[in-house]
């Protein structure tokens, strides 16, 4: 029986499988099916198995539903099949299709939708990473950015950030299970052997660099700049763990004198669930949020998020602080000295403030 492909993209190696100018139903339709259409169209290989009918509809009726392909079959009218006119559960926008080719498949990576070369959706052999089945988190964005040559990872994006990817595509890269070290993707687990596909809207992308972040904190959700949810680079900080030190560290780094109240229960605003940092354990002594201790991967609520309140006055200083004349709050730890005169904790040597512990001068 004659076999041909319908194509979608001017590409004469991929499209919709017709059989006798009928479309085939993607129902049960796999790879062994896909193996067996691409040879007799005069291909070696399955780069791509196609559903949902490439995005379009066709006209009824099919002419094979419930294609099952052992893989050796010379044609797929051999393969076990249902005739059309024996169901009709396959409806318009169910139609099967493959894109063929006489090379093997790659992994190769790509970032697509992006406004720069290193950010966008991303694509893994031309199709896009959607992970349904399992959280994008940053050990997977960090070796996709390796991968493509980047230093540093800025921010990860998931519910197709960069534009809405195809929901054609089957049996490819269900999700990647990643410990952050790999040196490409191809070390990485990866779930492959289920039919789905993404929708519209499930895609995952990440945001790569060649220089570090920019550590820039802001306060989102708030009724002034001293208030809010609190980001870091653009993503939210989860509040688990969130103290008194974490936000007084915050209020420090964005100027104000004081730190008022810590939020963990999302106070200014719901935000989605892809974090910059959760378990946060500022010692108090940090200059920058990004220097406290904290872990990346994991989950955390949306209605977790931490926040502050910060303010221009001086208040009171968090313990293991003293207020400095008339300037900050400043760790007892490493300020021994304010304004030229050594502090009760510490001892004069030398002319210089030093902690109580230091060696005899």
């Amino acid at each position: 029986r004659n076999i041909t492909l319908q194509s979608v993209d001017n590409n004469t190696n991929s499209g919709l499988v017709y059989l006798n100018d009928r479309p085939v139903c993607e129902d049960d339709w796999d790879m062994k099916d896909a193996t067996v259409a691409c040879k007799q169209m005069g291909f070696k290989y399955v780069q791509h198995i196609i559903g949902s009918s490439f995005g379009m509809t066709v006209a009824l009726p099919y002419s094979m539903l419930d294609v099952h392909c052992v893989g050796d079959e010379d044609s797929l009218a051999d393969c076990m099949h249902i005739h059309a006119d024996q169901s009709g559960y396959c409806r318009e926008g169910n139609a099967a299709g493959v894109e063929c080719s006489n090379i093997t498949k790659g992994s190769k990576l790509s970032l697509v939708g992006g406004s720069t070369l290193s950010e966008g959706n991303i694509y893994i052999g031309g199709a896009p990473l959607c992970h349904k089945y399992r959280r994008w988190d940053w050990s997977e964005a960090e070796v996709v950015c390796r991968e493509l040559g980047y230093n540093y990872t800025l921010r990860i994006t998931k519910d197709s950030y960069f534009g809405g990817v195809p929901d054609w595509y089957l049996y490819e890269t269900g999700y990647l299970s990643c410990n952050g070290q790999e040196t490409s993707i191809d070390d990485c687990y990866s779930n492959t052997g289920h039919k789905h596909s993404c929708t519209n809207t499930t895609g995952v992308g990440v945001i790569c660099s060649e220089m570090p972040p920019n550590n820039t904190v802001t306060l989102v959700g708030g009724n002034g700049t001293h208030e809010g949810n609190v980001f870091l680079d653009g993503m939210p900080i989860c509040g688990y763990s969130w103290d008194i030190k974490d936000a007084w560290i915050v209020c420090k780094q964005l100027g104000f004198a004081s730190v008022v109240e810590f939020t963990t229960n999302s106070q200014f605003g719901r935000v989605n669930d892809l974090f910059r940092m959760r378990y946060v354990h500022c010692l108090g002594t940090e200059r920058l949020l990004a220097d406290c201790p904290h872990t990346k991967d994991g989950s955390c609520s949306s209605y977790w998020v931490a926040g502050v309140i910060c303010s221009s006055e001086y208040i009171d200083c968090i313990e293991g602080n003293f207020f400095c004349g008339n300037s900050s709050c400043e760790p007892i730890s490493t300020h021994w000295e304010c304004n030229g005169t050594c502090q009760e904790q510490s001892k004069t040597c030398d002319g210089k403030c030093y902690d109580q512990d230091h060696y005899a001068c």
